[in-house]
């Protein structure tokens, strides 16, 4: 192997251009080849999200027409899904702009696309009172899901997707979980939860100095933490997050180390949405031991810290005052 290594370097210097060093000839071969690669990998996730755009529209054309010959008036609401589902493509005229545009405009579509026709199961279970789907469509709608949330753990929070789209799928994904719980098993638990892990890591690295950012990262965990399957590993890894966050500020106090303004007002927000989470529903539902370990846990992350950020520890407080 190492040979072979020695090898490909002697190669890659003979073959370089006269008037450049090897260093950053190497440099930019790398830099290309991970552009071809992150190109290719583009253009696979987009053919993959086409496919499965193909077969929404078929299962929509399929609904339409079995409500139809039934002759049953289909509701407006599910009509409506069925009409915005493929929106007018872009002109020709668009190949042209900049790849990082294409790009943005491609994640935008595949993610309404996915929303609309979340929507549309969603009306169609409610309409048709089934206790079970059709299996393809079962299948067609959990990809649907999983697609959007793979879209939405790559770019959450970035300016590739609106912020009201991004909530807007997220409320589908979990009204569809809500209302689908027995006729669609589709199993979120592990790709929602690594979902929670990145907004909560996007919160608490925000600079918005509007907050407006924040805010919406709180309602976006509050509404995830509407699934039950979820619902405890959500709490859970709010609690971590503060826990750790605590631990910068004793590191902070101890050390004398400047503090982190932004992570610092990030925190009051992080505490937020683990008080929106706990909500009665789901206190009543935990057993004494488990509100006992959470408060545990909290106060624990207090130690040497409550003198210096009263406000900080004062939220806490009031989250262990809600669970006792």
């Amino acid at each position: 192997m190492e040979r072979a290594k020695v090898a490909v370097a002697i190669a890659l210097l003979r073959s370089k251009p006269i008037g450049i060093s090897g260093e950053e000839y190497t440099r930019q071969l790398a830099e290309k080849y991970i552009s071809t690669d992150l190109n290719w990998k583009h253009q696979y996730e987009q053919a993959e999200s086409e496919i499965l755009h193909l077969k929404q529209k078929l299962h929509i054309l399929n609904t339409t027409r079995d409500v139809n010959h039934g002759g049953i008036e289909m509701p407006e609401l599910l009509a409506e899904s069925s009409q915005k589902l493929f929106p007018t493509p872009p002109s020709s005229g668009s190949m042209n702009q900049p790849k990082r545009i294409k790009h943005t405009e491609d994640v935008q579509s595949t993610l309404t696309q996915n929303t609309e026709f979340l929507h549309h199961v969603m009306n169609l279970i409610t309409f048709s009172h089934k206790a079970s789907v059709d299996k393809n469509l079962q299948a067609v709608a959990q990809e649907s899901v999983f697609n959007s949330l793979r879209v939405l753990q790559n770019h959450f929070g970035k300016n590739t997707i609106s912020w009201a789209l991004q909530k807007g799928c997220v409320e589908g994904i979990v009204n569809l979980t809500e209302v689908a719980e027995t006729s669609l098993q589709i199993d979120l638990k592990d790709k929602v939860t690594d979902l929670c892990g990145n907004i909560i890591h996007t919160l608490m690295s925000l600079k918005d100095n509007t907050y407006k950012s924040q805010e919406n990262c709180v309602e976006t965990l509050f509404m995830l933490g509407k699934c039950k399957s979820i619902e405890q590993v959500l709490v859970d890894k709010l609690i971590v997050a503060i826990k750790k966050h605590s631990g910068d500020l004793k590191q902070c106090t101890q050390q004398k180390t400047s503090l982190d303004a932004n992570r610092f007002c990030n925190s009051y927000y992080l505490l937020k949405a683990c008080e929106l989470c706990l909500t009665r529903d789901r206190i009543d539902r935990m057993t004494a031991s488990d509100k006992t370990l959470t408060c545990e846990r909290l106060q624990d992350s207090l130690l040497h810290i409550s003198d210096s950020f009263p406000l900080y520890a004062h939220l806490i407080w009031r989250i262990c005052a809600s669970l006792t």
